[in-house]
């Protein structure tokens, strides 16, 4: 067994941006960038138990096999490098 490790340095200080804030992109300039047409909330259906019901299904079908995880059942394999 090894001796326990003593750090004696003192930890970091804190990091601060000191450059130009950024200006933030609203989902207009996003969906006209991605050619997205936008829907409009009043025609969107389901309660947030409906998106919680579909993200328990995406956990199920998704699975890993050791590499990057795939949807299972699903016709079109996308590679990303």
């Amino acid at each position: 067994m090894g001796s326990e490790l003593k750090v004696t340095s003192r930890p970091a200080s804190a990091i601060r941006h000191s450059g130009p804030a950024f200006r933030t992109v609203g989902p207009d300039a996003i969906a006209r960038a991605l050619g997205a047409e936008a829907v409009p909330w009043e025609d969107v259906q389901g309660a947030p138990i409906s998106l919680h019901a579909l993200r328990r299904q995406l956990e199920i079908r998704v699975r890993s096999t050791g590499g990057r995880p795939s949807l299972e059942g699903a016709t079109k394999i996308q590679k990303i490098r």
